[in-house]
């Protein structure tokens, strides 16, 4: 299941993070690596951008099209 495909409330743990290696050293910044759990807080507009709360922290991911 991808970031995308996640509902308003819902949580998930992080298994891999399939994106190029710059990208992911971004992500890594945010908190974003393998294990971790996040929660979505809200879905904008076709889904873009979504709020996800990691770590109790609040953060913006603009998703790729898909």
């Amino acid at each position: 299941m991808t970031l995308a495909q996640l509902k308003t409330g819902q949580k998930a743990f992080i298994r891999e993070i399939n994106t190029s290696s710059l990208i992911r050293e971004r992500l890594n910044e945010f908190g974003l690596i393998k294990g971790v759990e996040i929660k979505v807080i809200r879905k904008g507009l076709f889904d873009n951008p979504i709020e996800i709360n990691v770590r109790n922290f609040i953060q913006k991911n603009y998703t790729p099209y898909y």
